[in-house]
């Protein structure tokens, strides 16, 4: 839909990725749009950051974002599955960034590995990017019904069926997609074609996550199937419900399984304690961490601030 270029904001000095809209067509003009503004809505650390957004030399749209290093979870997933330390920490902070978004009134409906970055390797660091098939409140559906809007593997049911409006509980169901994924290294529902996926996103249960791996605690299961549920009135109702339910299973002890590095069997440990050791790592992983966030993105230069409208600044809308 767009080109994405490494730009420097004049009025920060810091860099910056300028999205372009180079399509014409009037759905990819509103998706743009939707984009932009609910970016501008939102500011959460694990949100990609607004900085501008407007019209240059008054023909191609613009929206410029923070530039991130890194890459998206799809590519990290490439390379094996997560620990299970690390997938409490990446739902944890995925889970508050869209409950910041669903207390704007605003549904992703498109959370997906792509659309999750992490930024220096740190899923501690991973930001949620790409609102442009969002839901806002007030602002007008881009869908109609029977419209299937989402990406096939992670769409909630209520998705697949073209329900017009879906709320925050699609997100939720989605998340839990990608945590399956981050478990399991396959994702929660495929098929050869798409009405074969959309078939199993609606009648298929999923087994246990502790049935394809086994030191899955019980308690991250049994969320994570609450967050499959096909009916999403049996879904935690939004992402704060979600950062919640995460907090009380990890404060429950585990009774850890005997691993062949030498942990001990039958020690019982809290989420947070388990983690504790992880944090010695985090400066080393960060340092070693890859490439650019945007890789195709050329760079462009300064960004051109007098083609900023001041409506159009986050500093200067409120």
């Amino acid at each position: 839909m767009g080109k994405v270029y490494r730009a420097r904001d004049r009025m920060s000095g810091e860099a910056a990725a300028v999205k372009l809209l180079h399509g014409t067509s009037a759905e990819e003009g509103e998706r743009f749009a939707r984009e932009a503004l609910a970016l501008s809505e939102l500011d959460h650390p694990g949100i990609v950051r607004y900085l501008a957004h407007g019209v240059h030399d008054a023909v191609v749209p613009y929206l410029a974002m923070e530039w991130l290093e890194g890459g998206d979870l799809s590519g990290r997933l490439k390379r094996g599955v997560l620990s299970v330390d690390e997938v409490w920490t990446l739902a944890t902070r995925v889970a508050e960034a869209i409950a910041a978004a669903h207390a704007r009134g605003i549904v992703h409906r498109d959370i997906k590995p792509s659309n999750l970055f992490v930024v220096g390797g740190d899923v501690a660091r991973v930001k949620l990017l790409d609102f442009g098939v969002a839901r806002l409140d007030g602002m007008t559906t881009m869908t109609t019904p029977g419209t299937v809007l989402g990406t096939p593997g992670y769409m909630a049911p209520e998705q697949a069926r073209g329900v017009p409006h879906v709320g925050a509980a699609a997100d939720v169901f989605a998340l839990g997609a990608v945590l399956f994924a981050c478990l399991t290294g396959r994702p929660a529902f495929r098929g050869e074609h798409l009405l074969a996926v959309l078939a199993k996103i609606l009648f298929q249960e999923l087994p246990p996550v502790r049935d394809l791996r086994a030191d899955v605690p019980a308690t991250l299961d049994a969320l994570i199937g609450r967050m499959l549920a096909k009916d999403p009135e049996k879904r935690p109702r939004d992402g704060a419900a979600v950062v919640d339910a995460l907090r009380a299973a990890e404060a429950q002890p585990v009774r850890e399984r005997p691993h062949s590095c030498g942990a001990r069997a039958g020690s019982a440990l809290t989420g947070a304690e388990r983690r504790a050791p992880r944090a010695f790592g985090d400066l080393a992983q960060r340092e070693r961490a890859g490439r650019q966030a945007w890789p195709d993105a050329p760079d462009g230069g300064p960004l051109d601030a007098p083609g900023i409208a001041a409506k159009h600044r986050r500093g200067a809308r409120r």
